[in-house]
Protein backbone atom coordinates (compact mmCIF):
# COMPACT_ATOMS: atom_id res chain seq x y z
CA UNK A 1 0.00 0.00 0.00
CA UNK A 2 1.26 3.50 -0.77
CA UNK A 3 0.16 6.89 0.51
CA UNK A 4 0.30 10.06 -1.53
CA UNK A 5 -0.69 13.03 0.64
CA UNK A 6 0.96 16.41 0.99
CA UNK A 7 0.14 19.49 3.07
CA UNK A 8 1.83 22.84 2.51
CA UNK A 9 1.40 26.30 3.93
CA UNK A 10 2.87 29.44 2.45
CA UNK A 11 2.31 32.53 0.33
CA UNK A 12 1.36 32.69 -3.34
CA UNK A 13 4.32 33.65 -5.50
CA UNK A 14 2.13 34.85 -8.38
CA UNK A 15 -1.52 35.54 -9.14
CA UNK A 16 -3.53 32.37 -9.83
CA UNK A 17 -4.02 31.56 -13.52
CA UNK A 18 -7.51 30.32 -14.43
CA UNK A 19 -8.11 28.48 -17.70
CA UNK A 20 -10.44 25.78 -18.98
CA UNK A 21 -9.89 22.39 -20.57
CA UNK A 22 -11.43 21.53 -23.95
CA UNK A 23 -14.32 19.87 -22.08
CA UNK A 24 -14.95 23.04 -20.04
CA UNK A 25 -13.41 21.99 -16.70
CA UNK A 26 -11.92 24.97 -14.87
CA UNK A 27 -8.19 24.67 -14.02
CA UNK A 28 -6.38 27.06 -11.67
CA UNK A 29 -2.63 26.97 -11.13
CA UNK A 30 -0.34 28.98 -8.88
CA UNK A 31 2.92 28.62 -6.98
CA UNK A 32 3.35 28.64 -3.20
CA UNK A 33 6.54 29.68 -1.42
CA UNK A 34 7.24 27.41 1.54
CA UNK A 35 10.20 28.69 3.56
CA UNK A 36 12.66 26.32 5.17
CA UNK A 37 15.54 27.26 7.48
CA UNK A 38 19.19 26.33 7.40
CA UNK A 39 22.45 27.48 8.89
CA UNK A 40 24.84 29.21 6.52
CA UNK A 41 28.66 28.96 6.68
CA UNK A 42 28.79 31.83 9.19
CA UNK A 43 26.49 29.89 11.55
CA UNK A 44 23.54 32.26 11.02
CA UNK A 45 20.06 30.94 10.29
CA UNK A 46 18.55 31.94 6.97
CA UNK A 47 15.27 31.31 5.17
CA UNK A 48 15.44 29.10 2.11
CA UNK A 49 12.45 29.40 -0.23
CA UNK A 50 10.98 26.25 -1.75
CA UNK A 51 8.58 26.88 -4.64
CA UNK A 52 5.73 24.41 -5.03
CA UNK A 53 3.43 24.43 -8.08
CA UNK A 54 -0.23 23.74 -7.22
CA UNK A 55 -3.17 22.96 -9.53
CA UNK A 56 -6.88 22.84 -8.66
CA UNK A 57 -9.76 21.69 -10.85
CA UNK A 58 -13.50 22.43 -10.99
CA UNK A 59 -15.46 24.78 -8.71
CA UNK A 60 -12.55 25.28 -6.32
CA UNK A 61 -10.46 26.57 -9.22
CA UNK A 62 -12.99 29.36 -9.82
CA UNK A 63 -13.07 30.33 -6.11
CA UNK A 64 -9.30 30.45 -5.86
CA UNK A 65 -9.01 32.84 -8.78
CA UNK A 66 -11.67 35.09 -7.23
CA UNK A 67 -10.28 35.29 -3.69
CA UNK A 68 -6.51 34.92 -3.94
CA UNK A 69 -3.69 37.00 -5.37
CA UNK A 70 0.09 37.15 -5.15
CA UNK A 71 1.20 37.17 -1.50
CA UNK A 72 -1.98 35.55 -0.12
CA UNK A 73 -1.43 33.04 2.69
CA UNK A 74 -2.83 29.55 1.96
CA UNK A 75 -2.88 26.07 3.43
CA UNK A 76 -3.18 23.38 0.72
CA UNK A 77 -3.78 19.64 1.02
CA UNK A 78 -3.44 17.40 -2.00
CA UNK A 79 -1.50 14.73 -3.82
CA UNK A 80 1.88 14.81 -5.56
CA UNK A 81 1.78 14.35 -9.31
CA UNK A 82 4.65 14.16 -11.78
CA UNK A 83 3.95 15.64 -15.21
CA UNK A 84 6.10 14.24 -18.01
CA UNK A 85 6.40 15.59 -21.54
CA UNK A 86 8.80 16.18 -24.40
CA UNK A 87 9.91 19.72 -25.20
CA UNK A 88 10.28 21.19 -28.71
CA UNK A 89 13.75 19.66 -29.04
CA UNK A 90 12.54 16.15 -28.13
CA UNK A 91 14.09 16.21 -24.64
CA UNK A 92 12.19 14.41 -21.88
CA UNK A 93 11.04 16.85 -19.19
CA UNK A 94 9.17 16.43 -15.92
CA UNK A 95 7.73 18.60 -13.17
CA UNK A 96 6.52 17.62 -9.72
CA UNK A 97 3.37 19.46 -8.61
CA UNK A 98 0.57 19.23 -6.07
CA UNK A 99 -2.93 18.45 -7.31
CA UNK A 100 -5.00 20.29 -4.73
CA UNK A 101 -7.93 18.67 -2.96
CA UNK A 102 -8.56 21.17 -0.17
CA UNK A 103 -7.51 24.77 0.45
CA UNK A 104 -7.85 27.18 3.35
CA UNK A 105 -7.32 30.88 2.82
CA UNK A 106 -5.29 32.75 5.43
CA UNK A 107 -6.88 35.85 6.97
CA UNK A 108 -3.89 37.95 7.94
CA UNK A 109 -3.89 41.73 8.26
CA UNK A 110 -4.06 42.40 4.56
CA UNK A 111 -7.01 44.47 3.39
CA UNK A 112 -8.23 44.31 -0.16
CA UNK A 113 -9.40 47.19 -2.31
CA UNK A 114 -13.08 46.27 -1.87
CA UNK A 115 -12.74 46.10 1.90
CA UNK A 116 -11.22 49.59 1.87
CA UNK A 117 -14.39 50.72 0.11
CA UNK A 118 -16.53 49.33 2.95
CA UNK A 119 -17.26 45.77 1.77
CA UNK A 120 -16.62 43.08 4.35
CA UNK A 121 -15.38 39.77 3.00
CA UNK A 122 -16.52 36.57 4.71
CA UNK A 123 -14.22 35.18 7.40
CA UNK A 124 -11.29 37.39 6.40
CA UNK A 125 -11.16 36.29 2.76
CA UNK A 126 -9.87 38.82 0.30
CA UNK A 127 -11.62 39.79 -2.89
CA UNK A 128 -9.31 40.37 -5.79
CA UNK A 129 -9.29 43.66 -7.73
CA UNK A 130 -12.68 45.39 -7.87
CA UNK A 131 -14.86 42.29 -7.69
CA UNK A 132 -17.47 42.86 -5.02
CA UNK A 133 -19.55 40.36 -3.09
CA UNK A 134 -23.32 40.50 -3.21
CA UNK A 135 -24.66 42.90 -0.54
CA UNK A 136 -25.51 41.16 2.71
CA UNK A 137 -28.65 42.09 4.68
CA UNK A 138 -28.16 43.88 7.97
CA UNK A 139 -29.86 42.18 10.90
CA UNK A 140 -29.42 44.96 13.45
CA UNK A 141 -27.30 42.98 15.90
CA UNK A 142 -23.70 42.05 16.34
CA UNK A 143 -22.69 38.45 16.77
CA UNK A 144 -21.63 37.83 20.33
CA UNK A 145 -18.35 35.96 20.58
CA UNK A 146 -17.98 34.15 23.91
CA UNK A 147 -14.87 34.82 25.93
CA UNK A 148 -12.30 32.07 25.84
CA UNK A 149 -11.82 30.71 29.32
CA UNK A 150 -8.93 28.45 28.36
CA UNK A 151 -8.45 24.71 28.61
CA UNK A 152 -5.89 23.38 31.05
CA UNK A 153 -4.15 20.02 31.28
CA UNK A 154 -6.17 19.07 34.38
CA UNK A 155 -9.41 19.62 32.39
CA UNK A 156 -8.54 16.83 29.94
CA UNK A 157 -9.75 13.41 31.21
CA UNK A 158 -6.87 11.32 29.81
Amino acid sequence: MSINTVAISGNLGRDPELRATASGTQVCSFSVCVNGRRQNQQGEWEDVPNWVDVTFFGKRAESIELYLSKGSLVFVKGKLHQNRWQDKNGNNRSKLEVIGEDIHFGGGNQQSHTEQQGYQSPQGYQYKNDQQPAPQPEYGYQEQIPEYGGVYDEDIPF
